[in-house]
């Protein structure tokens, strides 16, 4: 309900019977003795990181707001920061408007009704339960990442309707009516918003379902006095006051965590990197100092393709493509191996007309020879690869990177090319590789 209960309501076709003004009074006094702290606090915390998104690149990075800390099916993977970090992001100006005027209208009312320790259960678990829907639904929906309040409040949205048609003595009888239209408004609305095109509306189904189910528990009220107990005091069960404490250390730590593995301060700075060997392949080359091997992969020719990083987590990744030793790939010259590569690139992208081939200047003595290439990936990824003809065989480094990483990422796949070095140590295990 988004009608605060400042003084009694005015009787509308009859007057109040004594009992009915009695009922009133005691839910108004109960009422304004409680401070919508949670609420306000919450509010004032989604504004900061808000401030913060502004700070190191804007709400519009989908890249930022990975890093940040954004709902994506990585939850399954064991990023459990995920589930609550998302809440706390938002994706405009307009986004964070609305959500907060959502927050501040609906949740200072229901936290002066239930209270500062149930209303956090309730902001924290649907919180959880929006998180959960994006991601279990992400099949469905095609969602990559999604950001935002709106599962949290959409939980709210639904403990108010339960609350509405189930007051279980704890709303005055003469308000339940009203209570019950604005519910229903406020479903009807949220329903038309939820199936605007970006609307993460998977996100709003599992706010809805945990914030009606804790509701309809009696998790939320219970302990709490009906308006018929004037003398009763607001008596938290313990398990309550346990969950609250839970989701009062959750919230910020899941925030810190994502913070903390993501580096969203370091966003658009080129990658540092640091010298890897690599003794299963035989090299020694300078790579991004923050992304870990994902996948080796054996060549028909037994070779070796070793992947770093991970573009759903990270602003790029690097593949090293180590073929086993062959004298005749050596023998081919530097126009063979752009002819070669030209035609490997046009068959993995045959739709993407923007390529480019060339080689370097074939200098005696010099640096090995390299063949250069360039080309993007549906418009969002970009993939350099540097083939270099190194003293045994031809090691490609292939760098994918989002477009909008560009800037800090363009020429790190020639760097990588230039740093590597064969140590004449191949065929150790795997798990040898150090930094």
């Amino acid at each position: 309900m988004s009608t605060a209960f400042e003084s009694p309501p005015e009787p509308a076709h009859r007057p109040l019977s004594e009992a009915e003004l009695a009922e009133v009074r005691h839910f108004v006094a109960r009422y304004q003795a409680r401070r919508p702290v949670v609420t306000y606090a919450l509010a004032a915390a989604c504004a900061i990181v808000f401030l913060l998104e502004l700070l190191w690149g804007g709400p519009s990075s989908t890249r930022l707001l990975l890093r940040m800390g954004a709902t994506t099916p990585g939850i399954l993977e064991g990023e459990w920061w995920r589930l609550v970090s998302g809440a706390f992001l938002h994706g405009g100006w307009m986004h964070i408007a609305f959500n907060t005027m959502a927050l501040v209208s609906l949740g200072r009312n229901l936290e002066r009704i239930l209270g500062a320790r149930r209303f956090l259960v309730l902001y924290g678990l649907s919180a959880i339960g929006g998180a959960l829907g994006t991601v279990l639904l992400s099949p469905l929906t095609g969602a990559a990442l999604s950001v935002g309040a709106s599962g949290a409040i959409v939980g709210l949205f639904g403990a108010n309707a339960v609350l509405a048609w189930r007051p279980h003595g704890i709303l005055p009888a003469v308000i339940h009516k009203q209570a019950r239209q604005t519910a229903m408004g406020n479903l009807v609305l949220l329903a038309a918003i939820s199936f605007v095109p970006r609307v993460d509306w998977a996100g709003h189904l599992g706010g809805l379902i945990v914030g009606a189910a804790l509701m309809a528990s009696g998790l939320l009220t219970w302990g709490l006095p009906r308006l018929d107990e004037h003398e009763a005091d607001d008596r938290v069960p313990l398990p309550v006051t346990l969950l609250a404490v839970l989701v009062l250390l959750f919230l910020p730590a899941g925030l810190a965590a994502a913070f903390w593995h993501g580096q969203p301060w370091a966003y658009g700075a080129p990658p540092r990197l640091f010298s890897v060997a690599l003794p299963e392949v035989g090299l020694v080359a300078a790579l991004p100092a923050d992304l870990q091997p994902t996948s080796r992969t054996r060549r028909e020719d037994g070779g070796l393709e070793i992947l770093f990083g991970d573009l759903r987590r990270s602003d790029g990744m690097v593949l090293l493509i180590v073929p086993s030793e062959d004298p005749d790939l050596l023998a081919l010259s530097l126009d063979t191996w752009v002819d070669i590569e030209r035609q490997y690139l046009e068959q993995q992208h045959p739709a993407v007309g923007r390529l480019t081939v060339v080689k370097s200047p074939e200098v005696d003595p010099g640096p090995p020879p390299k063949v250069y290439s360039r080309s993007a990936v549906a418009d969002r990824v970009l993939v350099d690869r540097v083939i270099t003809l190194l003293e045994t065989r031809p090691v490609t480094v292939e760098v994918s990177y989002w477009r909008e990483a560009e800037a800090a990422w363009r020429g790190l796949a020639d760097r990588i090319a230039a740093s590597l070095s064969e140590t004449g140590i191949e065929g150790m295990d795997a798990g040898d590789t150090s930094h």
